[in-house]
């Protein structure tokens, strides 16, 4: 009877030689084709760039590695054998603790290691998936939190997955992690319909009791995207619970930058669960919910209470607007189109498209409070931006950026991704430069079809958002978009609006 793998796994020899025998032998079976295992098929890409290291092994190490990966094969797929070989490659491959007498598996192979187990659902793979994710030096670190962000699509909930996630909000992130915790949860929440597990859920909600109180805008813009992981007793109390507060600062003599944005954002989340509008202050809203709990009101979920909830939502409630926009903040920067379609007249008027934007701009400005600041990117083939920093929106400052903008003569193209990627200063990695960041919200007018398209919207929002939560409001002039101004507003929470001219 020749050795099994168990054997194989012992014997001693060079480094070439236990590498033959451990999970390259399998890699090698699996960049000739699995038959009938589609999951495995796909790992090919990856076993195809382990070749350097297999041509670095001796001519009779690479014959001994094509037969025992065949053999190891096909024990994997003989059913008990098959089993423990997946509980080896797991504690030897995925987890792979030092100390041991043998040579470490690099991470190209771990990564293989741990897509072939997910695909199998290996019984014990959580406990080394966890193992992994919690330890902050391991390379394979954000594979496994990538993993665990699925687990509950592929596998059902699992509390103690949830909790790792969970607990992710509170670790120090670097530029080069692949994922953002938030992205990790989020993903979690919209990947699977069933609810965080209940200890989960208990953490998430003390965690976002916090952020939604903390002194910079960010953090409660992003407590607010991880509600959904809540019931509606707790997002309704948490929600109240910080509308109390942000109503305190608004009337105290220390400014807070996004005060109005946070407010705004509290009150629209309110808006939408509750299907009222009680403006900003909380005692109405902590007034109904009462009335909910004590039953005198209705609990939101029937459909006579969501039609009533959308018809509240479509309502105007302010005169001041941009093309119809009312953008809840006072740090804003606008990303206007300088194209040459924009010195079409603007309707039966004498002024062109990109005049009549400069004046509803300024018009928006003067109006808004007093201590709103905001600066304007124009944009045709390239951007140009008119500060780096907001500035106030004194009436002396609106009248030099008019002067300023209107002596722009609109021509060129219609390039907005570069201007977008100014508005969001974003770095070598691209990720948006927070500390040099000021602006909450942006409003982005266009008038045509932009040069490439809609589809690096959703890629770039998804690394934005979790680290910058800007909300964009957007405005097409006529009917030639292209799904851009749509995707930016829809996966920021703004607002799109089509207007003619």
């Amino acid at each position: 009877m020749g050795m099994d793998w168990r054997d194989r796994a012992t014997v001693s020899g060079s480094p070439d030689a236990r590498r033959v025998t451990r999970f390259l032998g399998e890699l090698e079976s699996l960049s000739r084709g699995a038959p009938g295992d589609p999951g495995l098929r796909r790992l090919s890409t990856l076993c195809a760039s382990l070749g350097d290291s297999r041509r670095a092994l001796a001519p009779d190490a690479r014959g001994a590695l094509g037969r025992a990966g065949r053999d190891l094969f096909r024990q994997l797929e003989a059913g008990p054998a098959g089993s423990s070989f997946h509980s080896w490659v797991l504690a030897d491959v995925v987890v792979s603790a030092s100390g041991t007498p043998r040579l470490a598996p690099d991470l190209v192979e771990r990564e293989v290691a741990l897509s072939l187990l997910l695909e199998r659902g290996t019984p014990g793979l959580k406990t080394g998936v966890l193992t992994v994710a919690r330890d902050l030096a391991d390379p394979l670190r954000g594979k496994a939190l990538e993993a665990l962000s699925d687990w509950g699509a592929r596998f059902g909930q699992d509390d103690a997955v949830d909790r790792c996630l969970v607990r992710q909000l509170s670790q120090v992130t670097s530029p080069v992690e692949p994922r953002h915790p938030m992205t990790l949860l989020l993903r979690r929440l919209e990947s699977c319909d069933a609810p965080l597990g209940p200890r989960a859920a208990e953490m998430l909600e003390a965690r976002l009791q916090t952020m939604m109180i903390q002194a910079d805008w960010r953090q409660p813009a992003r407590a607010m995207r991880l509600l959904k992981g809540l019931s509606l007793e707790a997002r309704v109390g948490l929600l109240l619970d910080a509308l109390v507060v942000w109503d305190r600062r608004s009337r105290g003599s220390k400014p807070y930058a996004g005060l109005v944005r946070v407010r705004s954002d509290l009150v629209r989340a309110l808006q939408g669960i509750s299907g009222k509008y009680f403006g900003a202050q909380p005692a109405p809203w902590i007034d109904w919910w009462v009335q909910v709990r004590l039953g005198e009101e209705p609990r939101p979920g029937s459909p006579a209470f969501e039609a009533e909830r959308k018809r509240l939502l479509e309502e105007p409630r302010s005169t001041v607007n941009f093309f119809g926009l009312r953008p809840d903040s006072d740090r804003v920067t606008f990303v206007i189109d300088l194209s040459g379609s924009m010195a079409n007249p603007w309707g039966t008027t004498e002024r062109t498209r990109f005049e009549e934007a400069v004046e509803q701009l300024v018009r928006f400005l003067q109006a808004g409070p007093p201590e709103a600041r905001f600066n304007v990117i124009l944009f045709n083939t390239v951007p140009v931006v008119s500060s780096m920093k907001l500035v106030e929106a004194s009436a002396e400052n609106l009248e030099r950026a008019r002067a300023s903008l209107l002596a722009r003569v609109p021509g060129g193209g219609t390039s907005l991704q570069p201007a977008i990627e100014l508005a969001l200063l974003l770095d070598s990695h691209g990720r948006p430069r927070v500390e040099a960041l000021e602006a909450d919200t942006v409003v982005v007018l266009c008038d045509g079809a932009t040069d490439r398209g809609s589809a690096w919207v959703k890629p770039l929002l998804d690394e934005v958002l979790p680290i910058y939560p800007v909300r964009f409001h957007t405005v097409l002039i006529g009917s030639r978009g292209d799904g851009t101004l749509e995707a930016l507003a829809e996966q920021s929470g703004g607002r799109f609006l089509r207007v003619g001219g």
